[in-house]
Formats: C-alpha cells, structure tokens, sequence
C-alpha cells in the first residue's frame, strides 16, 4: 500500500499540481450558505454570531474566492446560467 508521500510523488510525477490549502471554515459555511440558502452577505453577518467585526465585503470576496478555488460558478452571475444552458441543451 503506498504511503500518502508516496501518492503525492506519483501524482506529481505524472503532471498533477499540489493544490493551496484552505483551512478557514468559515469561508466553506459562508459559501454554502451564500450559494444553498441564498443568504447575501449581509444576511450572513446578521445571522451569525462573533461577525460583528467582520464587514460585508470582506465576506464577499471571501465568498468569491474560494469559490474561484473550488471552480464553483457562483448562483446568478451570468456566466453561471450560460453554463447550465449549455449543459442542459448539449450541441447535436
């Protein structure tokens, strides 16, 4: 059985990139709950205790990046629901 060293010196061999780590649990919360709920980040704030010193925006861009991390296409922005078009009316 390899060792997880050993799968990372394979997956690195073969092309693969190590990824960044991202360790800040609140930004996957605040993300869930921004794209499954539909909270802004307003709502965010107001809903979760200890935020008071946190603004708006830094939960925004929080929300924004990890989510570019993840290659995650944030609910209504545009290229979003081309995307799911696409997808659901695949060329002939």
């Amino acid at each position: 059985m390899d060792t997880p060293l050993e799968i990372e010196k394979l997956a690195l061999a073969v092309g693969m990139e190590r990824t960044r780590e991202k360790r800040e649990m609140d930004h996957f919360l605040w993300l869930a709950r921004y794209q499954v709920k539909g909270q802004t980040a307003a709502e965010i704030k107001k809903f979760t205790s200890g935020m008071e010193h946190i603004t708006t925006d830094a939960i925004t861009r929080a929300i924004r990046a990890l989510a570019n991390d993840l290659e995650l296409p944030l609910r209504g922005h545009a290229s979003t629901e081309i995307e799911i078009k696409k997808n659901a009316n695949p060329p002939k």
